[in-house]
C-alpha cells in the first residue's frame, strides 16, 4: 500500500510499517528531485526498507546483518574523509550518515542509500573495505552492501552477479 500525505515539519521524506505492509511517502511536488518529493528515489528507498527491514532481522540472516553492520561501521569511519574528496557531494553525505549512525535502523538505511542514491553510490565505491570474510569478490564498501543483499535475497554472489547490478546502476545514472 502506498500512500501521499502532507509534509511534515521536519526533514522527514518518507516512512515505512512493516506490520501493515505500509510504504507512506510526503513530498512537495509530484516531480520534485531535491529532498522532497513524491518521486521515484523515495519511493524506490521506502520499499527496500519494507522489503529488507524484516528478512535482516530473520535469524537465518544473522551472517549477513553482522556483515552488513561492519560495512556501516566501515563507512562511518571513513565518510568524513570522503565527503572531503566530494564537496560537492557533502549535503547529501552528511544526511546518509545521520542516517546510518543509528545502530538500530543503520543497516537499513545502508542499504537503501545504496540502491537508490547515485552520490552515495559513487562515494561508497571510494571506501575500502578489509573484512577477510568477503575480500578477493569485493573491492569497496558498495560492493560490500550489494553482496550482502545478493545473499540475502538468495542470488549466488559471484564477481558476474556485482559486475551486473554495477552495470545497472552506471545506466541508469545516465
Amino acid at each position: 500500500k502506498l500512500s501521499r500525505g502532507k509534509p511534515p515539519k521536519e526533514a522527514v521524506v518518507g516512512g515505512t510499517d512493516v506490520r501493515k505492509n505500509q510504504v507512506m511517502v510526503r513530498g512537495y511536488s509530484a516531480t520534485a528531485k531535491g529532498a522532497h518529493g513524491f518521486n521515484e528515489p523515495t519511493i524506490v528507498h521506502e520499499i527496500l526498507h519494507n522489503t529488507t527491514s524484516h528478512l535482516l532481522r530473520d535469524k537465518g540472516f544473522k551472517k549477513e546483518r553482522d556483515a552488513l553492520n561492519k560495512v556501516r561501521e566501515t563507512v562511518l569511519s571513513e565518510i568524513d574523509a570522503a565527503a572531503g574528496r566530494n564537496i560537492s557531494a557533502k549535503a547529501d553525505l552528511e544526511n546518509f550518515k545521520r542516517a546510518i549512525s543509528n545502530p538500530d535502523t543503520g543497516i537499513d538505511e545502508l542499504i537503501s542509500y545504496t540502491f537508490t542514491n547515485t552520490t552515495v553510490q559513487r562515494v561508497l565505491k571510494t571506501i575500502p573495505v578489509t573484512d577477510k570474510t568477503v575480500v578477493g569478490l569485493i573491492k569497496n564498501a558498495f560492493d560490500a552492501v550489494v553482496l550482502q543483499v545478493l545473499r540475502v535475497l538468495k542470488i549466488d554472489p559471484t564477481q558476474d552477479s556485482l559486475d551486473a547490478v554495477s552495470a545497472v546502476f552506471e545506466l541508469t545514472d545516465r
